[in-house]
């Protein structure tokens, strides 16, 4: 490899490094509300993609609701299950769908 080429990665890498330091200063203060990922990029394309979907891709609940659980009155609520799996949804990263019959 070219001597040049060698420095620019060089300066590349020391310049992402200084990137990835101020973002963790930035977000340090808020480590119980912000998620570190980090993805190891010395291994094969594959599981790079694999690891990249296991963070990001959405997780879906789909739930069929029985009428009978809903309110009486015929308006839309929120019911006591719905708000809770709503809220487990939340906490897991996934994305909630209800479905009313």
């Amino acid at each position: 490899m070219p001597e040049d080429v060698a420095g620019e990665i060089d300066e590349t890498g020391k310049k992402a490094e200084k990137a990835n330091n101020d973002i963790q200063q930035c977000f340090g203060q808020m480590r119980d509300k912000v998620k570190l990922v980090s993805i190891d990029c010395s291994c094969s394309n594959e599981k790079i993609i694999e690891d990249v979907k296991t963070h990001f891709a959405p997780k879906i609940v789909l739930v069929n609701v029985e009428h009978h659980l809903n309110v009486p009155d015929n308006s839309w609520h929120l019911n006591n299950v719905e708000i809770e799996l709503s809220n487990l949804a939340i906490k897991y990263n996934m994305l909630y769908i209800c479905a009313h019959e």
